[in-house]
């Protein structure tokens, strides 16, 4: 447990550092346009990208897990998964595809791969780019954790766990935040804990659909909005500034 929460938190003091990551659009192999900002970033999901070629020894099993832990151990947080590659056309990876069963968007080269994949390429901003397959791992802050690897398959999930969660981890004492920024369930409802300016709030269910939306002034410490069901909200405070989102369990009173 110790060394989890340490991990957590050095994952957490590395998003934010360097350069936000930078918007794409692509095309799956069904033809399906996918957008970094528009699709899933503003309306409050994480995206897991993973980078490989159709010859990976590795990949088919790698990706079978990832998608085990979507479906179960990160089922309850909106998180999506796009698999990239710069080396297959579209008939490859849709062989590639039907052969290892996985049931993930695939991208290839001809649908717009190399274009979002050359940002993380050598040199960058984030880290040293060591080869194929490799995962990014992108907040709604477009704050990301670059390449979280272990030494065998659960260990790298395990810490594409973590990265999730760090990318997802409110930071303090910037941009109209205060040092004890909070949002949580209070006595009115869902109520907020060090905001210093004028903002904005989006709310997501963890589906990734706009509940509620409106205007906070200075020093606001209500909102005006009390969800019938118990469940996971991402709460997204916008200044003019920056942006912190933080994920609640709101329990409904009976």
């Amino acid at each position: 447990m110790k060394k989890a929460l340490f991990l957590l938190f050095f994952l957490s003091t590395l998003v934010g550092q360097a350069q936000l990551a930078p918007n794409f659009v692509v095309q799956d192999l069904d033809g399906t346009e996918h957008r970094l900002y528009e699709d899933y970033l503003d309306e409050g999901k994480t995206v897991v990208l993973s980078f490989f070629y159709s010859d990976c020894s590795i990949c088919a099993n790698l990706f079978y897990h990832l998608e085990y832990h979507l479906s179960s151990t990160w089922a309850s947080l909106p998180v999506d998964a796009l698999i990239m590659s710069g080396v297959d056309n579209n008939d490859q990876l849709t062989e590639y595809q039907i052969q290892s069963g996985v049931d993930l968007p695939f991208v290839a080269a001809d649908g717009g791969s190399l274009e979002a994949m050359a940002p993380y390429m050598n040199p960058n901003e984030w880290g040293t780019f060591y080869g194929y397959p490799m995962f990014i791992v992108i907040g709604p802050n477009r704050d990301l954790v670059y390449d979280p690897w272990g030494q065998s398959i659960e260990e790298t999930m395990g810490l594409v766990g973590d990265a999730i969660a760090a990318v997802n981890t409110v930071g303090t004492e910037e941009n109209g935040f205060g040092e004890d920024f909070q949002v949580f369930q209070g006595r009115n409802g869902i109520e907020l804990r060090g905001l210093n300016a004028a903002a904005e709030v989006f709310i997501h269910d963890i589906q990734g659909r706009e509940l509620f939306q409106a205007a906070l002034n200075d020093g606001t410490q209500s909102i005006p909005f009390t969800p019938l069901n118990s469940q996971i909200l991402l709460v997204s405070v916008l200044t003019s500034e920056g942006k912190k989102s933080q994920r609640i369990f709101f329990q409904a009173k009976d």
